[in-house]
């Protein structure tokens, strides 16, 4: 059975046999997706195809000078800006300080791999939950355009009221099309300030409406996060290149 929740973390680690150690460590987690590079350079490039959300990182004594300029790096790469990071070490750190305002979650390396594990998944969660509060965010930029104005076209209407219940303590109009043949209409006249895009719909998917969206003189500037439950690096490359601008996991 496919978990519920697909966490995708990045280890970067020059060492390929710790790579290996913590892939194998790793491997009884269902839910935790692990990817290794080995420099800075290959996880960049990576990152932008296989969007992680959550770095991890080794420390060894004599080494915290260099793990702070690979954070400021990741922190300057779009991929990677604001993803969670959890670095494992030995002891006391000489400038924890600065590892904890880069947003760095500090883990004894003797942690078994079930705490592990928990802890991955956690800060995978608050990542979603934050991607997913800066949707709105993103649309109500300019306070001059008053209250957001979402429009989900999903054709679950079970998960159009789940987003709307958890939007609904937020300064936004909520709206809906379960009905992807109507959606272009629906846009027009509801001139949404934010759209929330489901892939998988009968007749015409999320693939279909993001190049329509894109060429409609009144839509073409209004953001586009998908919202999907499918995690593959293809799907979301294929999403961004026809036009969205975010995209998030169910």
């Amino acid at each position: 059975m496919r978990p519920e929740h697909n966490c995708k973390v990045l280890l970067i680690e020059e060492s390929r046999f710790q790579c290996l150690f913590y892939v194998h460590a790793l491997k009884s987690a269902d839910d935790v997706s692990l990817k290794f590079a080995t420099s800075l350079g290959n996880a960049l490039q990576f990152s932008d195809e296989y969007l992680p959300e959550v770095i991890l990182l080794l420390l060894e004594p004599g080494e915290e000078a260099g793990r702070l300029e690979l954070l400021e790096a990741l922190r300057e790469n779009a991929a990677t800006r604001d993803v969670p990071a959890v670095m494992l070490c030995e002891g006391a750190l000489d400038d924890e300080e600065r590892f904890a305002a880069a947003g760095v979650n500090i883990m004894n390396r003797d942690a078994d791999n079930q705490t592990l594990a928990r802890k991955l998944r956690a800060c995978s969660l608050d990542y979603r939950d934050r991607l997913k509060s800066d949707i709105l965010r993103e649309a109500s930029a300019d306070e001059d355009l008053g209250p957001s104005r979402v429009l989900m076209i999903d054709d679950s209407k079970m998960i159009c009221q789940a987003i709307g219940q958890k939007l609904a303590d937020e300064d936004a109009v909520f709206e809906t099309c379960n009905d992807p043949t109507l959606a272009l209409d629906v846009a027009r006249e509801f001139r949404p300030t934010v759209i929330l895009l489901d892939l998988e719909m009968p007749k015409i998917t999320g693939f279909d409406l993001l190049p329509v969206l894109r060429d409609d003189p009144l839509l073409r500037e209004v953001p586009v996060i998908v919202l999907s439950a499918i995690s593959e690096p293809q799907t979301k490359a294929r999403a961004f290149k026809l036009g969205a601008n975010d995209y998030a996991e169910k």
